[in-house]
């Protein structure tokens, strides 16, 4: 299983065990999500798993549950109030370098010990990011487009500079969208 970790606040966002697709040239891993009851102290049961009879909730404990997104709940991400239409502009305009700086660093490390030259390299990498950017561009139009149905969360150390996820509830369903190049991928 890889574990997708925020590069800046070093938590874990999301895991590959919850079925997801890569989309939008690579930029953006997309995980179908749904809205379900939870309470703050319930146990967190991870895609798969299959709880004992014995284990089953019936109802009882007297908690109060609310109304959340069962990726958000189960990987405990918060809600970004500040992120706003124009922020979320500035966050992509401005974090663009950050971003393509991580994909020539992780082309660079995964060819480290290949027979190809630096320039081979640095072709590579050029490619990937002309691509990338073409489908972040596209991602964030249709994230704008549809900004009424937006939702904006980050992990629990609440960093302002951390990687994002983003809710869209459409026609489409509903959907968590992460930028991939913001996580590092670890393996379990």
């Amino acid at each position: 299983m890889k574990i997708f970790i925020d590069r800046i606040t070093n938590i874990d966002h999301i895991s590959d065990a919850y079925p997801h697709t890569i989309e939008f040239s690579g930029a953006i891993m997309k995980f179908p999500c749904k809205w379900g009851m939870y309470s703050d102290n319930e146990d967190v049961v991870l895609a798969g798993e299959n709880p004992s009879a014995e284990e089953e909730d019936s109802g009882a404990g007297g908690e109060t549950k609310e109304r959340r997104i069962n990726l958000v709940h189960m990987n405990r991400l918060k809600e970004c109030d500040f992120m706003t239409k124009a922020a979320f502009k500035e966050w992509i305009k401005d974090g663009r370098e950050t971003m393509e700086s991580y994909i020539r660093k992780d082309i660079q490390v995964a060819n480290e010990f290949t027979k190809k030259t630096p320039e081979e390299i640095n072709a590579e990498a050029d490619t990937t990011i002309k691509a990338w950017r073409k489908g972040i561009q596209e991602w964030a139009s249709m994230v704008l487009k549809n900004w009424k149905n937006v939702m904006v969360f980050f992990d629990s150390n609440m960093d302002p500079d951390g990687a994002k996820a983003i809710y869209i509830g459409d026609e489409e369903g509903d959907h968590l969208y992460f930028v991939k190049s913001l996580y590092r991928e670890e393996k379990q």
